[in-house]
């Protein structure tokens, strides 16, 4: 999810959210969680 802004809309802010997991293969499956914030700048 992202949201353009700034003149010609140049910049951007993102956020990410992303799951790792083993599928299942082994017990217990607690998985990690990540999320990332994004500032995207023109160079």
């Amino acid at each position: 999810m992202g949201y353009r802004f700034g003149p010609a809309k140049a910049y951007e802010v993102s956020l990410r959210v992303q799951h790792f997991s083993n599928a299942g293969i082994k017990k217990p499956n607690p998985g990690e969680n990540f999320m990332f914030l994004r500032l995207s700048l023109p160079w």
